[in-house]
């Protein structure tokens, strides 16, 4: 008899906004996080450029499941997970660019070639991730909760990247969107630092009007999340995240 396939566990899609890039390179600070709210595909580092020259993707917008990472922004935002399955893009069960940097290892994958095969092998379809997710968590991971709070895996893979993986980035699955996307779409909550959120109420304070009516209306509906000093707003977003998957 087959096997049934595994629940669902919608575990949501983060990315971390705010990051100011040595490069240059554009960000959602908090005045565009008011006046321009979109995720642009250029917000991405050049360690990110050159892991997509290597690996040969589309220039992407990274976004990553039940997880952010505190150097990526002050401001966590999480969408549901049927966000993009119509959308052109892929999927990888760990972080492409801590691949290309050698942070993450693969058994007898270390020659660029050899990388590119891992990667080609693992990529699957934004059509397709949610289930790809279902069996991997089901496989390698006590719980969906287990997988968010970023528990060790209890099975590794033919590969020993679980095993042998010493950061989360190892084993959670990157997302990448091969255009830009307004924030507010499909978005299920922006847990802000404090002084990010401070800066927003700056803005909202001095400029437009129809944005401080727009922006009040989007706290009332418990949208935007506004974290008490001295508490992460990453730590804050994956609490909440766990206890939805429970």
């Amino acid at each position: 008899m087959s096997k049934s396939p595994p629940t669902d566990p919608r575990v949501p899609l983060v990315r971390a906004e705010g990051k100011v890039f040595a490069e240059g390179y554009p960000t959602l600070g908090p005045m565009e996080f008011v006046n321009a709210p979109v995720l642009l595909r250029e917000s991405r580092s050049d360690s990110a450029r050159a892991a997509e020259d290597s690996f040969r993707f589309e220039p992407s917008l990274y976004f990553y499941v039940g997880f952010s990472h505190p150097s990526f922004g002050e401001a966590v935002l999480v969408y549901e997970p049927e966000s993009f399955d119509l959308d052109q893009g892929g999927a990888t069960p760990f972080d492409s660019g801590g691949f290309h940097l050698n942070h993450i290892v693969v058994a007898g994958a270390t020659s660029l070639t050899a990388k590119q095969e891992y990667v080609k092998r693992s990529d699957v379809p934004l059509s397709a991730w949610r289930e790809g997710f279902a069996r991997y968590v089901a496989e390698h991971f006590e719980s969906a909760k287990a997988y968010v709070q970023g528990r060790r895996p209890t099975k590794d893979d033919p590969s020993h990247r679980l095993r042998d993986g010493t950061d989360q980035r190892a084993w959670t699955w990157e997302l990448r969107l091969h255009r830009d996307h307004p924030v507010f779409d499909q978005l299920r909550h922006a847990y802000l630092d404090h002084d990010y959120a401070e800066e927003i109420r700056e803005f909202l304070r001095t400029g437009d009007p129809n944005n401080l009516e727009v922006w009040s209306r989007r706290c009332g509906q418990g949208i935007i999340k506004n974290v008490e000093p001295g508490r992460s707003p990453h730590r804050v977003a994956i609490d909440d995240i766990a206890r939805i998957c429970g």
